[in-house]
Order: structure tokens, then C-alpha cells, then sequence
């Protein structure tokens, strides 16, 4: 239950800043003595640590897999991370964290492959990056490469994209132990090889949004799309392949709209979510939905986030594919959606990092447009600045294109 105070404040920002986003920190358990908070259990929602506190903060606790954080009075007594354990400051253990993670990783793989190839961005990026790697394979003069795929959408993404001669294995990795094993201070801004066992293994430079935002100073043309492309020694311009889908996917697609009665080109498909930026608050969604039912169209919504209800990126590419538009954030979805749709309404907003909060909504549409891809119809799609309109000037300006 959320206390009246929190309520308030949260309606006073979404009333200024026309964008909801909420605290990170959520309260999961507090234990109450004589009405006083003795101990509190928080999860971000987003990455899964917890901070724990005890008597309002004397003893305060942080732990995220396998890093961990003590602070008593806030002095911090104790850390402990992948590479070592310290107390009061005094480093007592080490660890070769990066030998033994790749040892394990090269293990997994096999020696069947030469050559391995990690996408460690999200799904915007790997788009990207998945359209460049047949050229990327060949410049680097692998024989037998292996595309490992972290999470089972970028694995679902890999089929839709490469070739048959590119060979795609789901091995579960942690996306935090990618960055930390494949961000060396001198291999900054470019693609990462590092070798174990035998192989050959490839990751994307870090830090994408960070380095565009400090080339753009010097180059206004920068964007995300050229920056993969020259990180990974392929040619920007070159044009990008439909995704194609499986039959079972399709299938699976066909049911879905049955199930929810969607007919073909009477529905809009509604995502809500984006991972690296903010989000609008729930009221604006409902208002794009009142104001497509009132012309005729049925809805459907696409959550993931805190959803047992999720579907693949095979079926919500054909599901998109049928709908009369999609109307999303400025996200990964949306990039790569944006050359499978009859009609998209694109809505960006501000990063959700502190450091790149401050260059707003603007700077992402600058980085991130979908403009930037090849073959991109934009005839057929709306790109909005969420910080130059209203929310309610934008749900009327979205419904009024269908």
C-alpha cells in the first residue's frame, strides 16, 4: 500500500514533467516496532539488488549477485565483488574473476568453434550489430563462429537475422558480467577481443550512449546505427535484411490474435515499456486507448516488465506486422520494428542514467531516430519529442493519425 505523501508527489511529477519515472527502490518488506521502521527490504525493480536497513540506516546492507556492500553508521565495513573482498578499506582476498569467467565460457562452447561473438547491448544495438555480422565474421577470417546469445530474445533475434553458415547457442550470462569482463580501460570505444581456450571471443564496445553523446560535440552526424557499423569494420549504408520468422511463429502469432480478437489492420499494437529510458506514467496509455477504441480499432498491449504474460519477439514482430500501427517508446522494439510495420508513432524521452538525463529527450531522438537505419519508410512513421508537447496534445496528435 502506498502512503498518501507518495501519491501526491508522484501525481505532482507526472503533472509537471509529463514523464513518469518512478523511484527505482521499491519496498518489499518492513518489519514495525511500536510503529517504528526497525527494518526494511528494498528490490530495484530494474536490476534485482536489494538493500536492506536496520534502525533507519545504523546498519545498511547492498547486494547484487555477487557483489555486496555493508555500511554501519554509513562508513562502509565491508565489500565484496568478482575480483576481491575488502574490510575497511584493507583488500584481504583476490580473485582472476576475468581468467575463470572465460575458461568457463570457452568450456560451455566447445572446441568446435573457433571464433565466439557475444552481443552485450540491448536489443536496439543488437540489431544492429546481428545485421553487420556476416560482413564483421568475414573481415575477422573466422571459419566456424558461434553467435552466443545471453537471453533467449537475443537468441530469437539471431534466428530471425543470420545466416545459416552463422551458428546461434543460448548460454545464460549475466549482462553486468559481460560489461565488467569486456570494459578494458584501453579498448574503450571499439570492439573487444579477448582469448581463452583456444577461441577467439568478440564483444561490442561499451558504453555506446556515453561516447555518441561526446562525438556528437565534434560530429552532429553521429548516431547509433554508423557507430556500431564503425566499431565492428562494416559499411553503414548497406541495406538491412527483413527479419524472417519461423512457420511455428507465425502460427503462434494466429492464435494470439484469435485469442485476443485482433483482425487484420483493425488493431493497434501499444508498447509501453523501454529499458534505458523513461517511461510515461499509465494514465497516457489509457488515454491513447480511449481514443483508438472511439475510432473503431481494438488494442493490444505488450508488457514484459513485472509480466508473466510475455510473448516472443518472433510473435510480437508478427503480430506488429498485422496491425494497423504500433505506437511505442523510443526503444530497442522500435528499431527493430521499424522496417516490419504499415505505421509507427515513436514517442522519446530522456535517459534514464544520471549522467545522461541532463541532454534529454532531444539528444536521444538525435542518437537513436530510426531514420538512421537503411530502408527505413519514414513516410509511414511519427517521431515525437516528449519534452517539446503535452501529454495530452500527444495522445490527441497519435490518435488523430489513425
Amino acid at each position: 500500500m502506498v502512503d498518501p505523501t507518495t501519491l501526491i508527489m508522484r501525481l505532482r511529477k507526472t503533472i509537471v514533467e509529463n514523464i513518469e519515472n518512478p523511484p527505482s527502490w521499491e519496498g518489499r518488506k518492513v518489519v514495525r516496532f511500536l510503529g517504528i521502521s526497525v527494518y526494511k527490504q528494498e528490490i530495484d525493480r530494474w536490476s534485482g539488488a536489494i538493500r536492506e536497513t536496520l534502525l533507519g540506516g545504523l546498519w545498511h546492507e547492498r547486494r547484487l549477485g555477487k557483489h555486496k556492500r555493508v555500511y554501519v553508521c554509513g562508513l562502509q565495513v565491508y565489500s565484496r565483488n568478482r575480483r576481491r573482498k575488502k574490510v575497511l578499506g584493507i583488500t584481504l582476498q583476490r580473485y582472476d574473476y576475468e581468467r575463470k569467467w572465460l575458461e568457463e565460457l570457452a568450456q560451455k562452447v566447445g572446441e568446435e568453434y573457433d571464433d565466439v561473438y557475444l552481443p552485450r547491448h540491448n536489443m536496439g544495438e543488437t540489431y544492429v550489430e546481428l545485421a553487420c555480422m556476416e560482413e564483421r565474421v568475414r573481415g575477422h577470417g573466422s571459419r566456424k563462429p558461434l553467435v552466443v546469445a545471453r537471453e533467449e530474445k537475443v537468441e530469437q533475434m539471431c534466428r530471425m537475422m543470420l545466416p545459416k553458415g552463422i551458428e546461434v547457442r543460448h548460454i545464460p550470462l549475466d549482462q553486468g558480467e559481460i560489461h565488467e569482463i569486456f570494459c578494458e580501460q584501453g579498448k574503450e570505444y571499439r570492439e573487444i577481443m579477448l582469448e581463452a581456450e583456444g577461441h577467439r571471443i568478440f564483444c561490442l564496445t561499451p558504453r555506446i550512449a556515453e561516447h555518441m553523446v561526446e562525438l556528437r560535440r565534434k560530429d552532429p552526424h553521429v548516431n547509433f546505427y554508423s557507430y556500431i557499423c564503425e566499431s565492428v569494420g562494416a559499411k553503414a549504408g548497406e541495406s538491412i535484411p527483413r527479419l524472417q520468422t519461423q512457420k511455428e511463429v507465425r502460427e503462434q502469432a494466429r492464435i494470439l490474435m484469435q485469442r485476443e480478437g485482433l483482425e487484420e489492420g483493425k488493431y493497434v499494437v501499444l508498447l509501453p515499456e523501454a529499458v534505458s529510458t523513461q517511461m510515461f506514467p499509465e494514465s497516457f496509455w489509457r488515454g491513447l486507448e480511449e481514443g483508438l477504441i472511439k475510432r473503431g480499432y481494438e488494442t493490444y498491449i505488450n508488457r514484459t516488465i513485472e509480466s508473466n504474460a510475455r510473448v516472443s519477439v518472433g510473435v510480437l514482430v508478427e503480430v506488429s506486422r498485422h496491425a494497423a500501427g504500433v505506437i511505442t517508446m523510443g526503444s530497442g522494439v522500435a528499431i527493430v520494428l521499424a522496417r516490419e510495420v504499415r505505421h509507427m508513432d515513436i514517442i522519446y524521452t530522456p535517459m534514464r542514467g544520471r549522467r545522461l538525463r541532463a541532454h534529454g529527450a532531444e539528444m536521444v531522438m538525435q542518437l537513436y531516430s530510426v531514420r538512421h537505419l537503411p530502408g527505413v519508410d519514414m513516410q509511414s512513421i511519427n517521431e515525437y519529442d516528449s519534452e517539446k508537447i503535452s501529454s495530452k496534445a500527444l495522445v490527441e496528435q497519435i490518435v488523430a493519425n489513425y
